[in-house]
């Protein structure tokens, strides 16, 4: 016994530990693979999120890629007709564009000011 601890000025010997090394060793080597466990399922799923974001961007490039070959055999006339009825549609709309485009970048302003660099 040490002199001035507890134990000498009691004359008795300080309790076991409840839990034994090997226990406590168990016990956290549990945790930790539970804690692994979790963090492996959530990679998984990012990676499958991943997965289904190529696949639909491969769908979008492939879908695109079709539509260039019709845009390319549509005489320049007809294009140009195409683009200017676009242009007009855009016009009609302007305040409800505005109004969106205000609205994500209010969006985002947000999230930026909040410390979040993405928007849900």
């Amino acid at each position: 016994m040490l002199a001035g601890s507890p134990a000498a000025a009691t004359g008795t010997e300080p309790d076991e530990p409840e839990h034994n090394v090997e226990e406590l060793t168990e016990s956290i080597q549990s945790f930790a693979e539970e804690q692994l466990d979790a963090h492996a399922a959530a990679v998984r799923a990012a990676l499958e999120a991943l997965e289904s974001a190529k696949e639909q961007l491969d769908a979008a490039v492939a879908s695109a890629r079709e539509a260039q070959l019709g845009w390319e055999r549509t005489p320049a006339i007809e294009r140009g007709e195409m683009l200017h009825e676009a242009a007009r549609r855009i016009r009609e709309r302007t305040a409800e564009l505005a109004e969106l485009l205000h609205a994500a970048d209010a969006q985002l302003y947000r999230a930026k000011r909040a410390g979040r660099n993405q928007v849900a």
